[in-house]
């Protein structure tokens, strides 16, 4: 996050982070949906998407969450493998025990 950001965000009130989630959270991330939610008009929330960073802070969570996404799918691929590999060797003990 760089200093500019950073001092934007203290800036940004309860409600101007109570619509970034609703944005966020909406599917098409669509402001009309939002004039709903928050009561505000289109154009304020358009504004306030560009004073706060919307798009670069969706971003960087979206980013965030396929990190962790990841992260999860390699940790269980490693716990598949290690089982297959635990698996193998039994099956090599019995082979070799029982011959």
């Amino acid at each position: 996050m760089t200093q500019t950001t950073k001092t934007v965000h203290r800036r940004e009130t309860a409600k101007h982070r109570e619509a970034f989630e609703a944005w966020y959270a909406s599917s098409k991330r669509d402001f009309g949906k939002i004039m709903e939610v928050t009561g505000k008009k289109k154009s304020t929330l358009y504004e306030w998407s560009h004073k706060y960073n919307w798009y670069e802070r969706a971003d960087a969570r979206d980013a965030e969450a396929g990190k962790i996404v990841e992260e999860k799918a390699i940790a269980e691929k490693i716990k598949r493998l290690d089982a297959h590999l635990k698996s193998g060797t039994a099956l090599r003990h019995r082979v070799f025990w029982c011959s």
